[in-house]
């Protein structure tokens, strides 16, 4: 990467995406699991700002240094997901534009029903060009202007804010819903820690207040508006609406996500079998790409490493393999 102009030029005229696996050097996978940092400071400038000047995306940590022979050894998971990351890429780009699936979540900052501003970016003027864009770029989806979009978004962020609105969303095709039995079938695949951690912090998942009983089981209800093969989410809260600290927890990377959070996440990525209906269509969403629009949401605050995440770290776990777009206003730090 010392010449990194013309690495990105190479990339760009290969015209395939380049992920890179990095191995930790301070020790072995037990070492590396208890570094806050992940990624030593002095190696951001090589193995990170360099390589992403260049063009390289989603750098993770894949290996270790085994202590008793200074041999570089894969950790299993993390390897895992480069290769994932990798081939959901190349899906992503070998799909023709009308069939893939785009959910864009934005942040609604500051916090309010009404809110709708992204952290003082126009949110519903720039959805508005984002869907013409895309419609003309041969994405399936919809135009709507910015005054009826203004209206719907915010229809998202009620049952945040209000008890007694998650009924009308469903009946009105703003919602749609998880079954709690599939997130908790998904929870029971992490760790131990994960699943204690998140217990402790947030008890059973059904008592979430975006959880609702209907047809003999309890379901998360996901506010969505659905535009043909593109969604539009509210990022979801970090926290409860029984707890009035929601702006405090925006950029903590203490506080673990809700059971709610990580099962919107679940739902916007995941496209669930036939045994796992998740709504009246019967699957999740199933985004091929997910963008998280305005600056900057909350996942990428989650708890987690400073650098060199490990696949079971809140950010991890919300947004897993899936390719990600997170386009930052320019004068944002």
């Amino acid at each position: 990467m010392l010449n990194p102009e013309g690495r990105r030029s190479e990339f760009a005229d290969l015209g395939i995406p380049v992920v890179q696996a990095m191995p930790y050097r301070k020790g072995d996978a037990a070492d590396w699991a208890a570094d806050p940092q992940g990624i030593a400071l002095m190696d951001v400038p090589f193995y990170l700002a360099q390589a992403e000047y260049a063009g390289v995306t989603d750098i993770q940590i894949a290996a270790a240094t085994r202590k008793h022979d200074d041999q570089v050894v894969s950790i299993p998971a993390q390897a895992s997901a480069v290769v994932n990351k990798a081939l959901k890429l190349v899906a992503l780009q070998r799909k023709a534009n009308a069939e893939k699936k785009v959910g864009v979540l934005f942040w609604n900052y500051p916090p309010g029903e009404k809110n709708l501003s992204a952290s003082y970016l126009n949110l519903p003027r720039s959805l508005e060009a984002t869907l013409q864009a895309l419609k003309a770029a041969g994405y399936r989806t919809e135009e709507v202007a910015e005054k009826p979009l203004t209206t719907l978004l915010q229809r998202l962020l009620a049952p945040y804010y209000r008890d007694g609105e998650l009924p009308g969303l469903l009946r009105d095709d703003l919602a749609e819903r998880l079954p709690v039995a599939v997130y908790k079938r998904w929870l029971a695949t992490q760790p131990e820690a994960v699943r204690r951690s998140l217990q402790e912090r947030w008890g059973e998942p059904e008592k979430s207040a975006m959880v609702l009983r209907q047809d003999g089981q309890a379901w998360f209800i996901v506010p969505r508006l659905k535009l043909g093969n593109v969604v539009f989410m509210p990022q979801p809260p970090r926290g409860e609406k029984w707890e009035e600290k929601e702006k405090a927890l925006y950029h903590s990377t203490k506080a673990l996500p809700s059971h709610f959070y990580l099962a919107a996440y679940l739902w916007l990525r995941e496209r669930q079998g036939e045994g796992e209906k998740s709504g009246a269509n019967g699957s999740g969403f199933g985004a091929d790409a997910l963008i998280h629009y305005g600056t900057h949401g909350t996942q990428q605050w989650l708890p987690s490493k400073e650098r060199g995440l490990a696949v079971t770290h809140a950010p991890m776990l919300a947004v897993c393999h899936t390719p990600m777009l997170d386009p930052h206003s320019v004068d944002s730090s």
